[in-house]
């Protein structure tokens, strides 16, 4: 029976890193405002039996098609995976120059996606049997610097980044003892290529497998939250 992973936000940096790694284990469902156009962007060698690519703004309606359809394309499979790797604009500046709007945006595509994200996957992973590692999904939500600390130059976004971190925080407590693996991930720093870069970068590749180490744990010792940084990051 094969499992099926879910992933929002799917470009060619992170996402498609944690997509290659798991097509070792899962199918995929593959989501962005620009899939499937950009599908072709993110060098996946993939048969199409192994994967879709769905257009979703992280709206409930295109969750619930995402779902819908990858339930018709693989009958048998479990979804047991879910990623959450998407926000909002990047839109540093003085606070007194800041719009609501702007802070409304970033609230949206933050906040608001991430729960309709967690409201969709959450009863398909309930109704799933445990697996090898004792439990019965595992949600992970892709967080920064800011969802921790506040820059005095991101009034706009660290407010939401906050939102969201205490989002998968109530997620854990309500859904972990009913088998869901609900974990953040706070990236701490600039995000490089596969390549390596010297200097202050994380390598997607390797933030990649740990993600799937997430998927994996045991229930008996999940993960909630974590940072990552490279070696010389100051923090």
């Amino acid at each position: 029976m094969p499992r099926i992973a879910v992933i929002l936000g799917v470009g060619p940096g992170l996402s498609a890193s944690i997509a290659r790694k798991l097509t070792a284990t899962h199918n995929l469902v593959l989501l962005s405002r620009s899939m499937p156009d950009s599908f072709p962007r993110l060098n996946l060698d993939l048969p199409p039996s192994s994967y879709l690519a769905l257009p979703s703004d992280g709206s409930r309606p295109s969750l619930d098609t995402a779902i819908s359809e990858a339930k018709k394309k693989w009958p048998q499979g479990t979804i047991d995976v879910g990623i959450f790797n998407t926000g909002g604009g990047f839109t540093p500046g003085p606070f007194l120059e800041q719009k609501e709007e702007t802070l409304r945006f970033n609230f949206e595509k933050n906040v608001i996606a991430a729960w309709n994200f967690g409201q969709a996957l959450i009863p398909v992973f309930l109704d799933n049997a445990p697996g090898e590692n004792g439990g019965k999904g595992t949600l992970i939500y892709t967080g920064a610097t800011m969802a921790v600390r506040g820059g005095a130059a991101f009034s706009a976004m660290a407010p939401t980044m906050f939102a969201r971190r205490a989002l998968t925080q109530s997620l854990a407590r309500e859904f972990g003892p009913k088998g869901v693996h609900v974990a953040h991930v706070v990236v701490d720093g600039r995000i490089g290529t596969e390549a390596g870069e010297e200097g202050q970068h994380l390598n997607p590749k390797e933030i990649a497998e740990t993600y799937v180490s997430l998927v994996n744990q045991h229930k008996s010792v999940w993960t909630q939250e974590l940072d990552i940084r490279p070696y010389d990051e100051t923090f």
